[in-house]
C-alpha cells in the first residue's frame, strides 16, 4: 500500500465525562469516507496523543480500525514520550492490520544522529511488515530529523517508506523529495504547502484541515489534477489563511469547532485543553463565514449523519 493524497489528521473525541466516545468515532469515519479522502492518520497531533496515556491510544486505534472497517487506509502515530511506550503500541496497532504506523522521535531532550538511528531502528523492528513512516516535527519534539538521517534509516529499514515532514520548511520537504528518491512517500504536514508539495511531485498532504474541513483539501487536489491551476491557488491560500484561524488561543479546540459548526457537536477536549468560550466561538463563526463569503467556498454546510 502505498500512502498518498489526502490524508487526514483526525481527531480523537471525547464525551463529557472524558471518556473515549466510539459513537462520535463511527460517525466521523464515515463523514470522512464520504469526504472523498484518501486515508486517516489518528491519534497524532490534532489526535491529542501527548494527553492520552498507552491504555487510551491503543482503544482509541481499535475504535478507529473497527469504524473505518479497511474502507481508507490507516496509519496510526505511535510516537512518545517514552521509547518503551512507542514500542508498545507500535506492537499493538501492528497487531490490528493498520496500513502504516508513524512516529515523532522522543521529545523534550535533543539527541544525536546515533541515537535516533537506534531509536527507529528498534520501532521498526517492533512493526514488522508493517509501513513505517517518520514524523518530523522539529518545533514540537525538539529534534530534527535530516534527509541523511532517513535515508540511512531507509537503507537499513525495508519498512521504513518514507516521511512527513511538518518542519514548516518547504526547502526541507523538497530536499526530502531529491535525497529519499522515488521510493520515498514524502508527505507535506503544513496544508498551506499543498499544491507546492503537489507541483513537486510530493506523494500528498497529512492535514490538520481536512478533520473539519476536508472537502476543502480534497477540492484543492482536485483542482490541481484537473490543470485548473487559478482555482487550486485560490483554493490553497484558503487553506493558508484557515491555518492562521486554527493558530488563535485556545488552539485545538478552534479546530473541533469547526466541526460543532457542522453540526457534528462533539467539541470536547482533552485537559489540561480548555473549551472555547462564547465570544470565541462567536468570532471564529464569523470569520469562517468571511471566509466562505471571500473564497465562494461552503465550509460549514451540515454533515449528514
Amino acid at each position: 500500500m502505498i500512502l498518498g493524497g489526502i490524508i487526514t489528521a483526525a481527531f480523537t473525541f471525547w464525551s463529557d465525562n472524558g471518556k473515549l466516545d466510539a459513537e462520535a468515532i463511527q460517525r466521523y469515519c464515515d463523514f470522512q469516507v464520504n469526504a472523498g479522502v484518501d486515508g486517516l492518520f489518528i491519534i497524532g497531533s490534532t489526535g491529542e496523543f501527548a494527553t492520552m496515556d498507552v491504555a487510551t491510544r491503543k482503544s482509541a486505534a481499535v475504535f478507529y480500525h473497527k469504524s473505518l472497517a479497511g474502507r481508507l487506509p490507516l496509519v496510526v502515530h505511535t510516537g512518545a514520550l517514552l521509547p518503551e511506550d512507542s514500542f508498545e503500541l507500535t506492537k499493538h496497532a501492528c497487531s490490528l492490520g493498520v496500513d502504516g504506523v508513524a512516529a515523532v522521535p522522543p521529545f523534550y531532550y535533543p539527541y544525536d544522529h546515533d541515537a535516533l538511528f537506534e531509536f527507529f531502528s528498534t520501532l521498526a523492528g517492533h512493526s514488522g511488515k508493517t509501513p513505517v513512516y517518520l514524523y518530523n516535527f522539529p518545533a514540537a519534539a525538539k529534534n530534527d530529523l535530516p534527509p541523511s538521517l532517513i535515508k540511512s534509516l531507509m537503507a537499513s529499514c525495508p519498512n521504513i517508506v518514507g516521511v512527513k515532514d511538518t518542519s514548516q520548511d518547504y526547502t526541507r520537504y523538497v530536499d526530502y523529495l531529491y535525497h529519499l528518491g522515488n521510493k520515498a512517500t514524502v508527505l507535506m504536514g503544513s496544508d498551506a504547502m499543498l499544491l507546492a508539495a503537489m507541483v513537486m511531485g510530493g506523494s500528498g498532504c497529512i492535514t490538520a484541515t481536512a478533520a473539519c474541513f476536508p472537502e476543502l483539501m480534497v477540492a484543492i487536489k482536485t483542482e490541481y489534477m484537473a490543470n485548473n491551476i487559478e482555482r487550486a491557488r485560490e483554493l490553497q491560500i484558503m487553506a493558508a489563511r484557515l491555518r492562521l484561524l486554527f493558530g488563535t488561543q485556545p488552539g485545538l479546540p478552534v479546530r473541533k469547532m469547526g466541526l460543532t459548526l457542522r453540526g457534528f457537536d462533539c467539541h470536547y477536549v482533552n485537559a489540561p485543553m480548555r473549551q472555547m468560550t462564547k465570544a470565541e466561538v462567536e468570532n471564529f463563526s464569523e470569520a469562517i463565514k468571511s471566509l466562505e463569503n471571500e473564497f465562494s467556498f461552503p465550509l460549514t454546510n451540515a454533515i449528514s449523519n
